[in-house]
């Protein structure tokens, strides 16, 4: 067998494993950024519940309604990352922000059903921008959801 022969024997045969082991990480990531979504959707339901509740209690609900409300949406958010990246175990950066994606799709789709008047109430950029923060919580809170080491340099095992 000449060298050529086992180069090219070595990249047909290399290629198909790593291709599906890409495919399986992704569908793993892909079922923990649902999870996370899911997660974030309860959350985001449970907080403004919560929030609808303090507005009630004051004077002026109007003027609490949309700083609740977009809080809420935010930290579901950051709820929803953590949890997709504590199931996942990793990849902070890449579950974090389709669990984001995830969301705000799911937000999307509720306002098409519901006419809702948050897309417009603000600008397009606005609303673009606001978009973007809760890829950015998300994120953020992907990467609060990673295993810390421990001082002697150690992982946290669970028992």
């Amino acid at each position: 067998m000449s060298t050529s022969e086992k180069h090219t024997k070595r990249k047909s045969s290399r290629p198909a494993p790593r291709r599906e082991e890409a495919e399986n990480q992704f569908g793993a990531t892909l079922k923990s950024a649902l999870f996370g979504t899911g997660i974030a959707l309860l959350s985001a339901m449970l907080l403004l519940f919560l929030c609808a509740g303090i507005c009630y209690g004051t004077a002026d609900p109007d003027a609490l309604t949309t700083p609740l409300s977009l809080s809420a949406l935010y930290l579901s958010a950051m709820i929803g990352g953590f949890a997709s990246v504590r199931r996942n175990r990793g990849g902070a950066l890449f579950c974090g922000a389709l669990c984001g994606a995830l969301l705000i799709l799911a937000f999307l789709m509720i306002n098409l059903c519901f006419h809702a008047t948050y897309s417009r109430s603000f600008s397009p950029m606005i609303a673009l921008l606001l978009r973007a923060v809760v890829l950015l919580f998300s994120v953020l809170g992907g990467f609060l959801g990673l295993h810390r080491r421990t001082a002697a340099g150690g992982r946290h095992r669970r028992k």
